[in-house]
């Protein structure tokens, strides 16, 4: 990056700040996290919702501008549209007003996602501000897709107390065969984790492609779950991938029961999709005996 480009971003971030801190705008709706352990099919429940209802997002150009994402994302929506899609690369959807997971924005009240890290408690009433800008900006609830929040829920319930949460599950072999073969494709190194981890083994895991992924599912999944006893039934829904790509209705109405509840001005595109239904894919068949046999013995061992 050019000094006359790095001066620039740091005289915008500076103004942003400064906003920031003035901005005294309150949530006007609950927010919408959606979680699941990696590879587990959270992108699609998230762009069928992006395209189904009037929601607000981090976008992809506030991502790739993490130091100032809300100037970002105003000048991103005066030049661009979202045109709606299903089509992703391994959770990125392409187009800078696309949604995206925001993970360098949330990096930074989230550090390394390690949980032996102290989360900077203080600041975060600047998500909070960040997010009721969004509404405004985009009119609608704010929704997220972020699998490193998927260990972050006790933190997100605290700072968003009306926040509501779909955990999407898979079928463990599925996922952890996409997951294997993600790592292969992204040449990912076997005593490397790829997405989030699971919050007690960050820095200490077994080496091994196989053994990792299956404890990434496993035991982030585990997690999630454990969270989410923590928060009302009432707040949070759970359906398994295959489920929602059957029936994705089920989910549209569960969300928009929600927002009734809670008296929000919920809005349906006009131009909703008529897809009703999606196709799950696997990579199952696409692993070795030996590999598909190592992971069965782990997922027995791992998996509940």
């Amino acid at each position: 990056m050019s000094l006359s480009r790095r001066v620039a971003d740091r005289v915008v971030s500076e103004v942003e700040w400064i906003f920031l801190k003035t901005l005294s705008a309150k949530n006007r709706f609950p927010p919408l996290f959606v979680v699941g352990a990696p590879r587990c099919g959270t992108t699609i429940p998230l762009l069928h919702l992006v395209n189904t209802f009037e929601f607000s997002y981090f976008p992809n150009i506030s991502k790739r501008n993490p130091q100032h994402p809300l100037i970002a994302a105003t000048l991103g929506a005066l030049i661009w549209d979202y045109t709606p899609t299903t089509e992703s690369n391994y959770g990125v959807v392409k187009g800078p007003m696309a949604p995206s997971d925001g993970w360098q924005i949330f990096h930074r009240w989230f550090p390394r996602y390690d949980h032996s890290e102290q989360v900077d408690t203080e600041s975060l009433s600047d998500l909070r501000r960040m997010v009721a800008f969004l509404e405004f900006l985009m009119g609608g609830p704010f929704l997220n897709k972020n699998n490193n929040n998927s260990t972050r829920i006790q933190e997100l319930s605290q700072l968003f107390p009306r926040s509501l949460f779909v955990h999407i599950r898979r079928n463990p072999r599925d996922a952890v065969a996409s997951l294997i073969r993600a790592r292969e494709e992204k040449g990912v190194s076997p005593d490397e984790w790829w997405g989030v981890a699971p919050p007690h083994r960050h820095d200490t895991a077994p080496t091994g492609t196989v053994e990792r992924s299956v404890l990434q599912v496993c035991e982030v999944d585990d997690h999630i779950r454990n969270s989410l006893q923590e928060i009302s039934e009432y707040r949070r829904f759970g359906v398994w991938y295959k489920s929602f790509c059957e029936k994705p209705e089920r989910l549209e109405r569960w969300v928009e029961d929600k927002y009734d509840d809670f008296g929000s001005d919920f809005v349906r595109h006009a131009n909703k999709p008529t897809r009703t239904a999606y196709t799950p894919s696997s990579s199952w068949k696409s692993l070795s005996i030996s590999t598909r046999n190592q992971v069965e013995k782990l997922l027995s061992i791992h998996c509940r």
